[in-house]
């Protein structure tokens, strides 16, 4: 399924390192990114505050090392800072 967030997953997993301990996922929606974070990740928290989103993504997307959570921002550090990129892109993007 295309879409502008799809779009850039290649692009942005280019730009991580091949091997990461954490990874966060903000937005996730139905967890497409998670997926492929979790390729390389060892830990994946992947957030939405859409319940029934987060429920479909784990029905979809659903991997062992990936944490589905109904949450906004979290604290703590995470390897994957390109995440970051795709959600200040996509807020960019869409505020235009």
């Amino acid at each position: 399924m295309w879409n502008h967030n799809n779009h850039f997953h290649s692009y942005l997993l280019h730009q991580l390192p091949k091997k990461v301990n954490r990874a966060l996922d903000v937005g996730c929606g139905l967890g497409f990114f998670a997926k492929k974070l979790a390729e390389r990740s060892e830990f994946v928290e992947a957030l939405d505050i859409d319940r029934v989103t987060l429920e479909e993504a784990s029905n979809r997307n659903s991997e062992p090392n990936i944490y589905y959570l109904q949450a906004d921002l979290p604290e703590g550090s995470y390897d994957a800072m390109a995440i970051v990129l795709l959600t200040l892109y996509s807020f960019f993007t869409h505020a235009n």
